[in-house]
């Protein structure tokens, strides 16, 4: 974006592999020209391994952003009392839920590298 003011960007960094990362901007102006920013460190907080569930609440179908290189090897979706009412055995570009009931139910998420991530997700 050309303009002449600060600007505002933002950019999620799924391969990032410490908890202690340096970032740094290239602008490129539309004559070619370009500059450096300065180098900035970012501090991954406990939460930087965590899979997000969006959007929240889900209506129809919903996303997971999954960080690093770690892929699902299963998911199921659970009710409050713990039955399973969905399961998927691969990773898909978005899961399908409009055909369950609106309601809080469990996700249960096993990754290849045999980590467990349990989310709560709310059905509109």
């Amino acid at each position: 974006l050309n303009t002449a003011g600060p600007n505002v960007y933002q950019q999620l960094d799924n391969a990032r592999i410490s908890k202690k990362i340096f970032y740094r901007v290239r602008q490129q102006d539309m004559d070619g020209h370009y500059t450096y920013s300065a180098v900035v460190q970012v501090s991954a907080d406990g939460e930087a391994g965590r899979i997000i569930v969006h959007p929240v609440p889900v209506i129809t179908s919903f996303q997971l952003i999954v960080p690093g290189a770690d892929k699902i090897k299963e998911m199921k979706l659970l009710n409050t009392i713990g039955n399973e009412v969905r399961k998927w055995k691969n990773e898909l570009p978005a899961y399908d839920i409009k055909d369950i009931p609106a309601g809080t139910y469990i996700l249960r998420v096993e990754m290849t590298n045999g980590d467990i991530q349990v989310l709560r997700l709310n059905k509109q």
